[in-house]
């Protein structure tokens, strides 16, 4: 097999699509980086969790800030994104 770096699971979170698709607020996010985190630690899984793959609109900074400030959620993360159109 191989080590991946990082795993991305919430491409724009913020953003609602025509078809079936899920938003996930900046609270929403770092508890689901946490529980990720957390499981992929206990199968001994080294890979980070890459995100949040945002939008550039008014509230992007607010995922920042949240994952930033949730001490259970942030050491999971192993990079940011923002996608400025």
């Amino acid at each position: 097999g191989i080590e991946m770096y990082a795993l991305s699971f919430a491409n724009e979170p913020q953003f609602n699509q025509f078809y079936a698709s899920a938003q996930i607020n900046a609270a929403q996010f770092a508890r689901l980086t946490e529980v990720v985190g957390r499981r992929f630690q206990s199968l001994g899984i080294k890979t980070f969790v890459f995100g949040p793959e945002i939008l550039n609109n008014p509230n992007w900074e607010d995922y920042f800030t949240v994952m930033q400030s949730n001490a259970a959620a942030h050491p999971f993360i192993g990079a940011y994104a923002i996608h400025n159109y």
